[in-house]
């Protein structure tokens, strides 16, 4: 791993993402980025580019616009260098889902496209409820996994699985189960 890529390993785990951006996104100027790492500043800018994270981290309005702005564009140029990267595409597709109400059949139909299929926290996070009840044990994992947390990425999969967690136990307890 290059010391770029540890640097901003190292700040993202500390909450640093206006640091952990700009060492990314030096790795990336210096070519030596892989589709993991452009994922990782993606998940960054995704956090920076939050309202209420910006506004907790004194982060200004201008750099939570240019996080939205480059969020897009790492992630296309992420789908760009690996066409094949399910993970890219999905959380491509994700933050359209989020931010724009783009359609979850997308997701629904990349997650378990023929050929392929996507595994790992994104995936577990996305289909953890009433339809994949078989995905809760591998949630609760993720989230007794204390490693998650040290990224922006693992910060936002592990807040995102309580909430289905929770909807999955109100709905059992709805219905007597």
């Amino acid at each position: 791993m290059s010391q770029l890529r540890d640097t901003a390993l190292m700040l993202d785990e500390h909450g640093d993402n206006v640091g952990c951006a700009a060492a990314y996104e030096e790795l990336l100027s210096s070519g030596e980025v892989s589709v993991e790492a452009l994922i990782a500043l993606a998940l960054v800018y995704w956090e920076t580019a939050d309202s209420g994270i910006a506004a907790a981290q004194g982060i200004s309005r201008d750099v939570e616009h240019h996080a939205r702005r480059r969020l897009e564009e790492v992630l296309g140029e992420a789908v760009r260098r690996d066409p094949t990267s399910c993970e890219a595409k999905l959380w491509t597709m994700y933050c359209r889902f989020i931010m724009y109400d783009e359609p979850r059949a997308g997701i629904d139909a990349s997650l378990d496209s023929p050929g392929r299929q996507c595994e790992g926290a994104f995936a577990t996070m996305w289909r953890v409820g009433p339809t994949a009840r078989s995905k809760v044990p591998a949630a609760q994992a993720i989230l007794a996994n204390p490693d998650i947390r040290k990224t922006s990425k693992g910060r936002y999969i592990a807040s995102i699985i309580p909430a289905a967690l929770t909807r999955l136990r109100l709905e059992d307890e709805r219905e007597g189960r």
